[in-house]
């Protein structure tokens, strides 16, 4: 197992893009990155190529990034309801006046 001074580049961008995306939902694409990343290096450390001091941060890169990104996900299927919905009635509004 390879031991290291340090922590890995990619579990921390991991966590701190976690942190970023939950805390700011509408950067979805930063929830998603913290997910790939945290897998990414999650499956490092369970074959021994990473430090297992990065679990931690590869673990907790996932979950942020997973609830970010079902957030994100949610806002998204909530805005295109809203604008079929906005759509739906302006047609509807159309269809009364003098337009037809």
């Amino acid at each position: 197992m390879k031991e290291s001074s340090g922590y890995s580049n990619i579990a921390l961008w991991s966590l701190g893009l976690g942190i970023v995306g939950l805390a700011c939902p509408f950067l979805g694409l930063f929830s998603f990155l913290a997910l790939i990343l945290g897998a990414l290096e999650w499956r490092e450390v369970a074959q021994g190529r990473s430090s297992e001091r990065n679990r931690g941060f590869a673990i907790t890169g996932v979950v942020l990034g997973s609830i970010g990104s079902l957030i994100a996900l949610a806002a998204v299927v909530y805005l295109l309801f809203e604008a079929a919905s906005a759509v739906l009635q302006f047609l509807q509004e159309a269809m009364h006046s003098k337009w037809f």
